[in-house]
């Protein structure tokens, strides 16, 4: 809910780095929930990537793909990302978070 405070989580990002949401507190946080497959998440990713090289830190972009078992990085490379790519290997922030189609975008 709105005003609600946002479930902690712990993830890996793609580059091996690890990211604690409660340490980003007090900032503005764009948590977005995507897949490699999902054309909607293909379609906003080239805006997303817009939007942070405009923001630049007054933002920060947690981009939790749900299916790591597929080829995020060759994604990642074709899209040019350069925001954080977490990795939700067992689906425990999805379930935190409650999402029930992606994408799906907290602020």
């Amino acid at each position: 809910a709105v005003g609600s405070k946002a479930p902690d989580f712990e993830l890996k990002t793609l580059t091996g780095e690890t990211v604690k949401l409660s340490e980003l507190k007090g900032k503005k946080v764009m948590l977005n929930f995507w897949a490699t497959w999902c054309p909607p998440c293909k379609a906003e990713m080239p805006d997303m990537e817009k939007f942070h090289s405009e923001v630049g830190d007054k933002v920060t972009i947690l981009a939790v793909n749900i299916d790591p078992q597929l080829d995020v990085k060759g994604f990642v490379n074709e899209y040019k990302i350069t925001f954080p790519i977490l990795l939700d290997t067992d689906d425990g922030v999805n379930g935190k978070y409650q999402v029930l189609s992606i994408p799906t975008t907290y602020f």
